[in-house]
């Protein structure tokens, strides 16, 4: 478990392993924050230990892809994701509580239309 201050000259130097499949290395800035060398990809993860003292860990992405707010996944933005998700207690992602606000609307809509048929059936039957 190596500790270095994240970079992209930095990250850019950093090796895959040869004796291993993935390597970890953590941020010294920002507590939790890591990532993970892989011989292919180099991914960003958050760690953190839950209500339970689980050990818990995250992907946030991989280095220089595109995110879904059309930025690149970067050292810089890697760290402000990870503020984000480590301040917060809902460790999910923005498009997974999004994904969640829709299901919630659409689980309303439902109820409110099934009740509407329901009412309606209801009342043909008198």
């Amino acid at each position: 478990m190596s500790r270095i201050v994240f970079s992209d000259a930095a990250l850019d130097a950093i090796k895959p392993p040869t004796d291993r499949p993935q390597a970890y290395y953590w941020d010294t800035e920002i507590s939790g924050l890591g990532i993970v060398i892989g011989a292919r990809a180099q991914t960003f993860v958050v760690s953190w230990r839950d209500e339970r003292g689980v050990k818990r860990r995250k992907a946030i992405g991989r280095r220089g892809h595109r995110l879904p707010d059309n930025t690149w996944l970067n050292v810089a933005r890697a760290r402000d994701i990870a503020s984000d998700w480590l301040g917060n207690k809902d460790r999910s992602s923005p498009l997974e509580r999004a994904e969640r606000e829709l299901r919630a609307a659409m689980r309303r809509w439902l109820e409110i239309k099934l009740g509407l048929w329901l009412i309606g059936r209801h009342a043909r039957d008198d």
